[in-house]
C-alpha cells in the first residue's frame, strides 16, 4: 500500500495543477482612449487611485499588460489626468515589469500611503493596432507608422491630406483630426515606406482600407514621411462664475472662467456665448481662459455657455458647457397714482386734493420685469414714514380709510426685488403731492355753508363709516383663500369661531366672487401673521360687508393663528394669457377643476377682452383676437359663447354656456391684447402689436416723437419699456402713418440702457421743429421664445449613408422673415430663411463626421439682429462600428503559435477574446465557430471586450473562430464586420505518455526487486535441502535410520545403538524417503515434507 502512495506522489510531481490569482480589477480614467488615463484599482468595494511615488515604466508596463493594451509609452505622475476621488489604494509600487497584475508588485499595502490626490499616477499604453504614431509631443500626434510583414514602416506624404488623417485618428481612438503634416514634420522614420499615394474618403475604418499603391510600392524617401495631429477626447468644458452673484447692476462687471481637461499641447480657441450667440473669443495654450464682461447693460442679460475648438486644416469643436444665467437688474422707474373709490377726490395741477374724512388709496406699480418684490411708499409731511407692501401683479395699494391733515404731504414709491440673494431698488417715482382739504368738521363753525353742503357732509359721514377692505390670501385663485381685513393701517385675520357658510356668502359677495362654496376653518389656507381683527362673526348672509355682520369688535378675540377662517367662492377662477409678447397679451386661459383650459372665440369681442384685461390688472383692451391667433392650447375648452357687458370684474361673471359646455375646436381659442399700464404706446403697427408709431402720454394727451436723431438705441428703450423684447429697426419718416396732436419729443438721444424713453436726453416736452411726416416708429421682436427641434425620422442612430430630417419651429406673431440656424456642437451647419415659423433641415448621406448634438435658433435681421435662445438638443449618432479583433490565449500553457493559427494541446484550457476599439458603451460579442459543428456563443462586452473560456480542449474545439460586435442604440441593433477567421488546431497531449512511462518504469523496478528477493530465498532454500538430503543419507547408511547427533548430544554406547536397531523397520524408512523425494517437486511442499520428516525422525528417535 505504501508503495502506491509513493507512486501517486511521483505522478503528482509531473502534473502542473493550475491555480487562480484573483487580481483586483483595474481601469484607466480621463484619458483619450481605453489605454490611457489615471490608474484606478477596485478594492474593498470601491475604486481608488495609485500614488506616483517611485512610479516608473516597469509599473506602467504591468498596467498596460493587465489592461490588454500594447506596450507602455509613458508613466505619468502628478495627477496628469486629473485628480481622482476616494482612497489611494497603492503607494511605493515597485514592479519588475514581468508581473501579470499591478497588485503582484511590491507595494506598501492596500491603503497604506502618504500621498494626496495631486500625486495620482497615470499611464499611456499603445492601443493594440497595426498603426501607431511616433515622435509626437502628444500621444495622439506624430509620424504615422504601419506594421506589415513583421516590421514597422512609414507612410509617404504624396496625396496625404486631412481625410487620410481623419481615418488614422479614428482608428487609434484619438478623436478628430486637425492637421495632416507631411515633409517628415515629426522627424524621419527608419525602415520601409509601406504606403504611398494614400487617398482616403475619410469614413474608412482602417488606413489600409483606403486606396494606395500597394504595400512597399512607393517612390519616396524619409523626408516625405506623413504625420497627423489628432485632438483626442474633447471633453465638455466647465463654465464657472468668478464673481459673487449672477445678478448685477448696470455698469458692474463680471468674470466667467471656461476650463477644460486636456492633454493637447495646442492652442485652444475658447468662445463665450450669450443665449447661443458668440459674445467673445480668446485663444490660450492653457486649459482655461477668463472672460471679462465690463460695464454691464441690460443687453448683457442672458444664458452664457462656452466651448473650445482646435484650429487646423479642419477645426475640431467641443460640445457647449453648462449654462450660467447673468441678470442685469435695471429696474424700471415705478409709477404712482391716487384714487378715492368713495369720492372726495379732485385732480389739481399741483396734485390730487382729498376731502377730509374720505378714504383714499395710493397705488404703486411698475412694468413687468421680475416676479414678486415689494413696494416702499415713502411719505414726507407732518412726519416721515415708509410703508411696505408686497407686489401683487407688479403693483401694491396703500389704503387710508379716513383722510386727515396728517396725510397731507409728498408721496413716492420705490420698487424692491431680491435676486441671487441681493437686494435691488428702482429709482424713486416723482413726488405725488396730496392735499387734504376741509370737510365736515367745519360745518358747525361756519354757518354760511348751505344746506346742500350740510346734507352732503351728513351723507359723507355715513359713507366714511363704510366697509373695511378685505382680501383672500394663499388660495389657488383670487376667489379662495384665508380671509383678511384691513383695519388701522394693517391687515389681520378672522377667527373661525362660529364661522359658517353665511359668513362666507358675505365675503364672496363683497369680493364679487359669486356664491360661497365652503367656509373652511382651522387655518385651511395657512396661518396668517399680524392681528386677528374679527372673532365670533355671525352674518345673516345678506350683508354687503363682513364688518356689517355681528362680531366681538375689532381686535377682541380669544383665538390663535391656527383658527384662521377661509372661504371658497363659486368664481374660483384664475386667469392667464399665454404665448403673447408680454404679461398683457396672449391666448386666454382659465383654471377650473384643477386644470388650465381655453375660451372659445364664439361671440368673442372687445367687451369680453375688456373684462379679461381688467381681471389681469392690465390697461385697456386693444384687440380681441380669435382663431387661435396665439397658437392652439391643450386641455379642456372651459367657456363658450361668453357675452360680457364689459363692466364685470371676472370673466366668470359674464354670461356663458357653463363650464365645459362648448362645441369648439382648439383652432377657435380666444386671445387678447391689452395695454401695459404705461405712458408710451405703439400705434398702427398692423398685425404686429409690438411695432408701430411711437406715441407718448403727456399732459393728459397722446402725442408723437420726431425722428430727428432717432436710431436703434432709442428703439431699444421703447421696446424694453413696453416689454416687447429686442428692437430690430427704428424707422422714421412716418413709416407707420402720420399721427395726430402734439409732437411731444424731439432730438431723443438714448444710450439704450434707460428704462423709459422720457429718461433719455431730448429737447423737452413739446419743444420741436418737426412735421407729422417725421413721426418715429419702432419694430420690436416681442418675446422670442425658445424654438423646438424635433427629429422627423424614427431613430437618432443611423448607418453611414442614411439620411435624417430635423424640424426647427417656434411660436411667433411677427410678420417678418426669420433666419433659422441648424447648429452641430454649437457651430452653424445650415441656414434657412423663411416667413413661416418652422423649417426642415435635411442631412443627406450621413457619415461619422455628422455625429453630434444638434440644436437650432432663429434671428431677425435688421439694424440690429435679434437672436433667440438655442433650442433643445437632438443627438445624432452615426454607427460605423470598427471591425473587432480576435485573439487566443492559454494561461496554463499548452499553446503554440503557428503560421496557420494557434495550436492548443488537448486537455488544456484556452480562451478566445473578442475586443474592439472604444466607440459605444456596453454591447455584446458573438463568437462564431465552424468546425465539427457550428455554433454561436454570446457574451456581454466589458471594457469593450469579451472572453470565451474553454476549460478542456478536445478535438470538438478544432475549427475556425470569428467575432462580431453588436450594440443597441436608439432601440436599433447594429453589427460590426466579422473578424478574420482564427483557425485553432487541437493537438495530442504528451502528458499521459510521460505518466505511463513513469508508471511503467516504477512497475519494472518493482518486478526486478521481486525477482531478486525470490531468487535469494530460493538459493537459501536449496542449500537447506542439500544439507537435509545429506543428513538423511547418513542416517540410512548408519544401519536402518540412525540419525546423526548434534554436537551437543552425547553419544550412546554400542549397546544402546543395538537396542535402537531392534525397534526400527529399515524397509519402512527407506520407502518413506523415496516417496517424498519423488512426490515433493514443489519447493514449498518439499520444505514442508522436509520439516515433517525431520519431526517424524525425531519422534522415532524418541520412541526408540
Amino acid at each position: 500500500m505504501t508503495m502506491w502512495i509513493y507512486v501517486l506522489a511521483l505522478i503528482g510531481c509531473f502534473l502542473k495543477l493550475p491555480t487562480t490569482n484573483g487580481a483586483p480589477p483595474i481601469r484607466v480614467v480621463n484619458g483619450d482612449n481605453s489605454c490611457s488615463g489615471r490608474v484606478e484599482i477596485f478594492y474593498n468595494g470601491r475604486w481608488g487611485t495609485v500614488c506616483d511615488d517611485n512610479w516608473g515604466m516597469n509599473d506602467a508596463q504591468v498596467v498596460c499588460r493587465q489592461l490588454g493594451c500594447g506596450e507602455a509609452i509613458s508613466a505619468l505622475s502628478q495627477a496628469y489626468f486629473g485628480q481622482g476621488s476616494g482612497t489611494t489604494w497603492l503607494d511605493d509600487v515597485a514592479c519588475r515589469g514581468t508581473e501579470s497584475s499591478i497588485t503582484q508588485c511590491p507595494h506598501s499595502g492596500f491603503g497604506n500611503e502618504d500621498c494626496s490626490a495631486s500625486e495620482d499616477a497615470g499611464v499611456v499604453c499603445a492601443v493594440q493596432n497595426n498603426i501607431r504614431l511616433t515622435a509626437g509631443d502628444a500621444y495622439c500626434s506624430g509620424r504615422v507608422e504601419v506594421y506589415y510583414d513583421d516590421q514597422w514602416g512609414t507612410v509617404c506624404d504624396d496625396g496625404w491630406d486631412i481625410s487620410d488623417a481623419e481615418v488614422v485618428c479614428r482608428q487609434l481612438g484619438c478623436g478628430q483630426a486637425v492637421k495632416a503634416p507631411g515633409g517628415a514634420h515629426f522627424g524621419q522614420g527608419s525602415g520601409a515606406t509601406w504606403l504611398d499615394d494614400v487617398d482616403c474618403v475619410g469614413n474608412e475604418r482602417y488606413l489600409t482600407q483606403c486606396p494606395h499603391n500597394g504595400f512597399g510600392k512607393e517612390n519616396c524617401d524619409a523626408t516625405e514621411d506623413a504625420g497627423v495631429v489628432c485632438v483626442g477626447n474633447m471633453k465638455m468644458p466647465n463654465l464657472s462664475l468668478l464673481t459673487a452673484n449672477t445678478a448685477l447692476l448696470p455698469g458692474e462687471s463680471v468674470k466667467l472662467k471656461c476650463s477644460i481637461t486636456s492633454h493637447r499641447p495646442m492652442t485652444a480657441n475658447f468662445t463665450l456665448y450669450r443665449t447661443g450667440t458668440s459674445n467673445q473669443r480668446e485663444s490660450a495654450e492653457q486649459m482655461s481662459v477668463t472672460f471679462n464682461l465690463f460695464d454691464l447693460t441690460s443687453s448683457d442679460t442672458g444664458s452664457y455657455t462656452c466651448d473650445y475648438f482646435y484650429q487646423g486644416e479642419r477645426n475640431a469643436s467641443s460640445i457647449q458647457s453648462n449654462a450660467i444665467t447673468i441678470t442685469v437688474v435695471d429696474l424700471h422707474q415705478p409709477g404712482i397714482t391716487c384714487s378715492a373709490p368713495e369720492g372726495g377726490l379732485s385732480r389739481e395741477p399741483g396734485g390730487p386734493h382729498i376731502t377730509k374724512g374720505y378714504s383714499f388709496t395710493i397705488t404703486c406699480s411698475t412694468a413687468p420685469q421680475f416676479p414678486g418684490g415689494a413696494f416702499h411708499l415713502r411719505f414726507a409731511g407732518s412726519n416721515s414714514s415708509v410703508t411696505i407692501e408686497p407686489a401683487v401683479n407688479h403693483s401694491a395699494s396703500f389704503y387710508f380709510p379716513a383722510a386727515d391733515l396728517s396725510h397731507q404731504g409728498n408721496y413716492s414709491c420705490v420698487y424692491q426685488v431680491e435676486l441671487s440673494s441681493r437686494q435691488f431698488y428702482s429709482m424713486e417715482t416723482e413726488k405725488l403731492a396730496v392735499i387734504v382739504q376741509g370737510g365736515c368738521d367745519n360745518v358747525y363753525s361756519k354757518m354760511w355753508i348751505g344746506a346742500f353742503t350740510l346734507i352732503g357732509c351728513l351723507l359723507n359721514l355715513q359713507t366714511a363709516n363704510g366697509a373695511a377692505p378685505i382680501r383672500l390670501v394663499d388660495g389657488a385663485t383670487s376667489c379662495s383663500g384665508r380671509v383678511e381685513v384691513y383695519y388701522r393701517g394693517q391687515w389681520g385675520t378672522v377667527c373661525d369661531d362660529r364661522w359658517d357658510l353665511s359668513d362666507a356668502e358675505v365675503v364672496c359677495r363683497q369680493l364679487g366672487c359669486g356664491e360661497a362654496i365652503s367656509a373652511p376653518g382651522v387655518a385651511h389656507f395657512g396661518e396668517g401673521s399680524g392681528k386677528i381683527w374679527l372673532d365670533e362673526v355671525r352674518c345673516l348672509g345678506v350683508e354687503s360687508s363682513i364688518t356689517d355682520c355681528s362680531h366681538n369688535g375689532f381686535g377682541n378675540h380669544d383665538c390663535s393663528a391656527s383658527e384662521d377662517a377661509g372661504v371658497e367662492c363659486s368664481d374660483v377662477i384664475s386667469i392667464r394669457v399665454v404665448n403673447g409678447d408680454n404679461s398683457c397679451s396672449g391666448r386666454v386661459e382659465i383654471y377650473n377643476n384643477e386644470e388650465w383650459g381655453t375660451i372659445c372665440d364664439d361671440s368673442w369681442d372687445m367687451k369680453d377682452a375688456q373684462v379679461v384685461c381688467r381681471q389681469l390688472g392690465c390697461g385697456e383692451a386693444i384687440t380681441a383676437l380669435s382663431l387661435a391667433y396665439f397658437g392652439q392650447g391643450s386641455g379642456t375648452t372651459w367657456l363658450d359663447d361668453v357675452g360680457c357687458k364689459g363692466t364685470e370684474n371676472s370673466i366668470a361673471q359674464c354670461p356663458h354656456n357653463g363650464f365645459g359646455v362648448e362645441n369648439c375646436g382648439a383652432h377657435e381659442d380666444a386671445g387678447v391684447v391689452c395695454t401695459v399700464k404705461n405712458d408710451i404706446q405703439l400705434v398702427d403697427g398692423g398685425d404686429a402689436y409690438c411695432s408701430g408709431r411711437v406715441e407718448v402720454y403727456h399732459s393728459d394727451q397722446w402725442g408723437t416723437v420726431c425722428d430727428d436723431s432717432w436710431d436703434i438705441n432709442d428703439a431699444e428703450v421703447v421696446c424694453r419699456q413696453l416689454g416687447c423684447g429686442q428692437a430690430v429697426s427704428a424707422p422714421g419718416g412716418a413709416h407707420f402713418g402720420q399721427g395726430r396732436g402734439m409732437t411731444w419729443l424731439d432730438e431723443v438721444a438714448c444710450r439704450g440702457t434707460e428704462s423709459s424713453i422720457t429718461q433719455c436726453p431730448h429737447n423737452g416736452f413739446g419743444i420741436e421743429n418737426c412735421a407729422a411726416s417725421e413721426d418715429a416708429g419702432v419694430v420690436c421682436v416681442g418675446e422670442m421664445r425658445r424654438p423646438n427641434l424635433t427629429l422627423l425620422t424614427a431613430n437618432t442612430a443611423f448607418l453611414p449613408g442614411e439620411s435624417a430630417e430635423l424640424r426647427c419651429c417656434f411660436t411667433s406673431h411677427r410678420p417678418m422673415t426669420a433666419n433659422f440656424n441648424l447648429n452641430r456642437m454649437g457651430r452653424s451647419e445650415q441656414t434657412e430663411s423663411q416667413e413661416q415659423t418652422s423649417v426642415t433641415f435635411n442631412l443627406f448621406n450621413l457619415t461619422s463626421s455628422d455625429e453630434g448634438s444638434y440644436s437650432c435658433n432663429y434671428y431677425y435681421q435688421g439694424q440690429r439682429n435679434a437672436s433667440s435662445d438655442q433650442s433643445n438638443t437632438v443627438t445624432i449618432t452615426v454607427v460605423d462600428l470598427h471591425q473587432p479583433g480576435i485573439t487566443c490565449s492559454a494561461p496554463e500553457g499548452g499553446l503554440s503559435r503557428e503560421p496557420g493559427g494557434p495550436q492548443i494541446t488537448k486537455g488544456y484550457s484556452f480562451t478566445i477574446t473578442c475586443s474592439t476599439a472604444p466607440q459605444f458603451p456596453d454591447g455584446m460579442f458573438h463568437l462564431r465557430f465552424s468546425g465539427s459543428n457550428s455554433s454561436i456563443t454570446t457574451e456581454p462586452a466589458v471594457n469593450h471586450s469579451a472572453s470565451f473560456y474553454f476549460p478542456t480542449a478536445d478535438l470538438s474545439h478544432q475549427g475556425n473562430y470569428s467575432c462580431v460586435y453588436q450594440v443597441e442604440l436608439s432601440s436599433r441593433q447594429f453589427y460590426s464586420m466579422e473578424t478574420e477567421m482564427l483557425a485553432v488546431t487541437v493537438q495530442g497531449n504528451l502528458l499521459p505518455f510521460i505518466v505511463a512511462g513513469v508508471v511503467g518504469g516504477v512497475l519494472l523496478l518493482l518486478l526486478l526487486g521481486s525477482t531478486y528477493i525470490f531468487c535469494t530465498k530460493r538459493r537459501q532454500s536449496s542449500t537447506a535441502r542439500v544439507t537435509w538430503e545429506c543428513s538423511r543419507e547418513s542416517v540410512t547408511m548408519n544401519t536402518y535410520g540412525k540419525r546423526n547427533l548434534t554436537k551437543s548430544e552425547p553419544r550412546k554406547g554400542e549397546d544402546e545403538d543395538d537396542d535402537d536397531y531392534l525397534s526400527v523397520d529399515p524397509q519402512e524408512d527407506e520407502d518413506d524417503y523415496e516417496n517424498v523425494e519423488m512426490e515433493d517437486h514443489d519447493e514449498d511442499i518439499y520444505e514442508n515434507v522436509e520439516i515433517e520428516d525431520q519431526e517424524q525422525d525425531e519422534s522415532i528417535y524418541a520412541n526408540a
